[in-house]
């Protein structure tokens, strides 16, 4: 299986802290590279984990949708 990680990095979501990577994988049995991209996202009481992942072909047409999601998190509590 072929894995690369493309980095770690801490941001700021919405005031709270968050830490982002992002990966490739391959997958033999769909044929394909995956880009997986993962943010965890501490509040005061919880941490939210965000998993997005798409066939690392279409990530030009998913990254925008991706940040979109990220970047309207709301804590509800």
């Amino acid at each position: 299986m072929f894995v690369m990680i493309l980095g770690i990095n801490e941001i700021s979501i919405n005031n709270n802290k968050a830490y982002e990577y992002s990966l490739v994988y391959s997958d033999k049995s769909y044929g394909k590279d995956f880009y997986c991209n993962v943010v965890w996202i501490e509040t005061s009481n919880n941490i939210y984990i965000l998993n997005f992942e798409v066939v690392n072909d279409n990530i030009d047409k998913y990254k925008d949708i991706f940040n979109n999601i990220k970047n309207s998190f709301s804590n509800l509590e």
